[in-house]
Protein backbone atom coordinates (compact mmCIF):
# COMPACT_ATOMS: atom_id res chain seq x y z
CA UNK A 1 0.00 0.00 0.00
CA UNK A 2 1.07 3.18 -0.39
CA UNK A 3 1.85 5.99 1.67
CA UNK A 4 -1.09 8.69 1.98
CA UNK A 5 0.59 12.53 1.18
CA UNK A 6 0.08 14.22 4.36
CA UNK A 7 0.01 17.69 3.07
CA UNK A 8 -1.90 16.73 -0.21
CA UNK A 9 -4.77 15.23 2.04
CA UNK A 10 -5.39 17.98 4.86
CA UNK A 11 -4.70 21.00 2.66
CA UNK A 12 -8.00 18.70 1.03
CA UNK A 13 -9.71 17.96 4.18
CA UNK A 14 -9.35 21.40 5.45
CA UNK A 15 -11.11 22.86 1.83
CA UNK A 16 -13.82 21.56 2.76
CA UNK A 17 -14.44 23.73 5.67
CA UNK A 18 -12.31 27.00 4.67
CA UNK A 19 -13.13 27.33 1.04
CA UNK A 20 -16.99 27.68 1.53
CA UNK A 21 -16.45 29.62 4.69
CA UNK A 22 -14.07 31.88 2.87
CA UNK A 23 -15.88 32.36 -0.11
CA UNK A 24 -18.81 32.99 1.77
CA UNK A 25 -17.24 35.59 3.66
CA UNK A 26 -16.07 37.02 0.59
CA UNK A 27 -19.07 37.43 -1.21
CA UNK A 28 -21.06 39.04 1.64
CA UNK A 29 -18.42 41.64 2.77
CA UNK A 30 -18.50 42.77 -1.26
CA UNK A 31 -22.47 42.45 -1.69
CA UNK A 32 -21.15 39.48 -4.91
CA UNK A 33 -24.19 37.45 -5.33
CA UNK A 34 -23.75 34.02 -5.95
CA UNK A 35 -24.54 33.45 -9.70
CA UNK A 36 -25.06 30.64 -11.95
CA UNK A 37 -21.05 30.33 -12.78
CA UNK A 38 -20.05 31.20 -9.18
CA UNK A 39 -22.72 27.54 -7.91
CA UNK A 40 -20.95 25.29 -11.00
CA UNK A 41 -17.50 26.32 -9.31
CA UNK A 42 -18.47 25.88 -5.84
CA UNK A 43 -19.89 22.49 -6.87
CA UNK A 44 -17.07 21.21 -8.28
CA UNK A 45 -14.48 21.64 -5.82
CA UNK A 46 -17.13 20.07 -3.25
CA UNK A 47 -17.22 17.55 -5.39
CA UNK A 48 -13.21 16.94 -5.74
CA UNK A 49 -12.89 17.59 -2.10
CA UNK A 50 -15.89 15.21 -1.06
CA UNK A 51 -14.10 12.66 -3.05
CA UNK A 52 -10.69 13.30 -1.70
CA UNK A 53 -12.24 13.17 2.00
CA UNK A 54 -13.43 9.41 0.97
CA UNK A 55 -10.61 8.87 -0.38
CA UNK A 56 -8.93 9.26 2.83
CA UNK A 57 -11.19 7.95 4.90
CA UNK A 58 -11.14 4.25 3.23
CA UNK A 59 -7.17 4.25 3.50
CA UNK A 60 -7.20 5.05 7.10
CA UNK A 61 -9.91 2.21 7.10
CA UNK A 62 -7.57 -0.05 5.47
CA UNK A 63 -4.73 0.61 7.35
CA UNK A 64 -6.88 0.33 10.62
CA UNK A 65 -7.51 -3.31 9.06
CA UNK A 66 -4.87 -6.23 10.51
CA UNK A 67 -7.34 -9.13 8.52
CA UNK A 68 -8.64 -11.06 11.64
CA UNK A 69 -11.69 -8.69 11.73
Amino acid sequence: MHRMSKPFYMISFLGVVIFPVVIGVIFRAFGIDIDEYRRQVMAAVLVYTTIIYLVFVWRIWTALQDGSA
